[in-house]
């Protein structure tokens, strides 16, 4: 799959898990995904997503896998990722 992450996955509100691992997405990562409140699994590694990292990431509170490996991501880890206490799976790997 290639291309940006849709806008309109802000829209699925009952969607509990996002992957697009290991394809070829682009772009950064859309703020709409932040509206996915009941959302526990994010795993968006191996692609080739920009930007820096959203400190709004810290909105989803019930994340308990997040994988944000291998891509070209810039900055650093905001700190409003320690809003998520619920991780048993955390990948910044580069």
């Amino acid at each position: 799959i290639t291309g940006n992450i849709p806008t309109d996955i802000g829209k699925m509100r009952s969607i509990r898990s996002v992957s697009t691992f290991n394809n070829n997405m682009t772009g950064t990562i859309p703020s709409s995904l932040f509206k996915l409140k009941d959302i526990y699994s994010l795993n968006i590694g191996n692609n080739q997503l920009s930007g820096t990292i959203p400190t709004e990431l810290g909105l989803l509170t019930k994340l308990q896998i997040l994988d944000l490996s291998n891509n070209n991501f810039s900055g650093s880890i905001p700190d409003e990722i320690e809003n998520i206490t619920t991780f048993f799976l955390l990948s910044l790997l580069q």
